[in-house]
């Protein structure tokens, strides 16, 4: 069934005010329910290494241990002190980011109050050629090595360099007075638990942003979950964000103010090869601040975003694996990178067609080829846009064989032919899975609409509406799909 005429009518639906950001998960243990301290308050700091209960395949290169950064992130190879985003791809740092901005989690009077840097003895050595002050271990009240402050050690004895010990000192109230306090009982910390052998939670718990300013906070978590056991590879694993509260997006440093404007934060995942990333929508603008109200799962979820690794390759590399989209009240939007020639495999939902289209043709790749999948017939009708209308180019294009847009490509078109009686399960995440290839290399982000059919309500039973659908009674109309957590 080739449908060349459409009626059409508007069906939207959105994320209502009475939906709540997604939660937090909790009872991890711990003071705050979170698990243990990943490191002390700090600005721009990290934890020292830890062992992941799991191996990961991540873009090819399998890791087992991480680092937590204070700025929103994890990493695998080094530490990363950098507060302001840089905009992936990022050469030579594999990484997962949720949010990277600059979270402050060090308090007021950064030093301590009262604190006399004369209370602390110090010894001078010269392993580097020339003096240094270091300070011995044991006047700390916690040892540096456990929080990845590096630790030397001259004739059997563990010290810091007296700038690191300074530091230090701004993680606890009242310096090295006997205070002690670690602030682990407090939000603005960030915290670090593994429920089980399958699973890793690191929690931004309500987060100031830089200089110490907790007046807007974001509340917010990465979980890793290894699913190796259900696919049969190891290293598949799966990523998810969890957005609870986000109010923030900038540090004073990266020239924000009061929290916002300068250089906003960046969410997603880098491959650290400079070229695979996958960057969420908003990233960079004040827009990001609604990841809390957006989701790739359902409408029902805000706050969510699931991101499945598979075989060391993220969602688009595969049509078992598509790339979901974000559910907005227009249709489905896409953010990605691309390589040439790498085909991207997208999944929406159940329509009679679809409408692809380019966000920003001026600045980004356009589209060079589709692919689309064997649903029915497995024959259908492509459309280019001639400026003012929609024109036929290809009719009874058949299933599996890729269809070119020619040289230059287009920023969109649209597809036909779904024959209503195919059903489609609203519910089934590979309902209809593109694939893609694009002009060039570079982010792309992109929008796919469906166009489905609607049904007016019937008091018949289920049976019958099964067979009105199977004689094509409806009125068309775009709509958005709905998606179930």
């Amino acid at each position: 069934m080739h449908l060349r005429k459409l009626a059409i009518g508007l069906l939207a639906f959105g994320i209502t005010t009475s939906v709540q950001a997604i939660e937090l998960i909790d009872g991890l243990g711990g003071n705050r329910g979170y698990g243990e301290q990943a490191m002390l308050p700090n600005d721009d700091g990290s934890s020292n290494l830890l062992d992941l209960p799991f191996n990961i395949n991540f873009y090819g290169n399998e890791f087992s241990s991480f680092f937590i950064n204070n700025n929103g992130n994890i990493s695998f190879d080094n530490p990363i002190s950098s507060y302001t985003p840089d905009p992936f791809p990022v050469a030579n740092q594999p990484m997962i980011a949720p949010w990277w901005g600059d979270v402050d989690t060090s308090r007021d009077g950064q030093f301590g109050d009262g604190f006399d840097p004369d209370l602390l003895p110090t010894e001078i050595f010269n392993p580097n050629g020339f003096d240094q002050e270091f300070v011995p271990v044991s006047e700390l009240p916690v040892f540096p090595g456990d929080i990845g402050i590096p630790v030397s050690t001259f004739d059997g004895v563990d010290y810091i360099l007296l700038d690191d010990a300074l530091e230090l000192a701004g993680f606890f109230e009242g310096g090295f007075d006997g205070s002690g306090d670690t602030f682990d009982t407090e939000p603005n910390n960030v915290w670090v638990a593994s429920p089980n052998d399958s699973t890793v939670v690191v929690t931004w718990d309500q987060v100031g942003f830089f200089p110490a300013d907790t007046s807007k906070t974001n509340n917010f978590q990465l979980v890793l979950r290894d699913v190796s056991a259900e696919t049969g590879n190891d290293g598949d694993f799966d990523i998810e964000f969890r957005y609870d509260q986000l109010e923030w997006t900038t540090g004073d440093a990266s020239g924000g103010t009061d929290g916002l404007g300068g250089t906003e934060a960046q969410a997603g995942f880098d491959a650290g090869d400079n070229t695979n990333f996958l960057a969420l929508p908003g990233s960079f603008s004040p827009e990001v601040l609604e990841l809390q109200n957006t989701s790739n799962v359902s409408p029902d979820t805000p706050g969510l975003w699931t991101f499945a690794i598979r075989n060391g390759e993220p969602p688009g590399a595969t049509p078992v694996n598509p790339l979901m989209p974000v559910d907005t009240q227009d249709g489905w939007d896409f953010d990605f990178n691309v390589v040439v020639g790498q085909p991207i495999f997208i999944d929406p939902d159940v329509a009679v067609g679809y409408d692809y289209q380019i966000d920003n043709p001026a600045t980004m790749p356009l589209f060079q080829t589709v692919l689309l999948p064997s649903i029915g017939d497995d024959l259908f009708d492509i459309y280019t846009w001639d400026g003012t209308d929609w024109v036929l180019v290809a009719a009874g294009w058949a299933a599996g064989a890729s269809y070119d847009f020619g040289a230059g490509g287009v920023d969109r078109f649209r597809i036909l032919g779904i024959e209503i009686a195919e059903m489609l399960d609203p519910t089934d995440p590979t309902a209809f899975i593109t694939g893609l290839t694009f002009t060039g290399s570079g982010a792309v982000g992109m929008s796919q609409n469906p166009i489905t059919v609607f049904v007016p309500p019937v008091t018949a039973p289920e049976p019958s509406v099964l067979i009105l659908f199977g004689f094509g009674l409806g009125a068309l109309g775009f709509v958005r799909r709905r998606k179930r957590a």
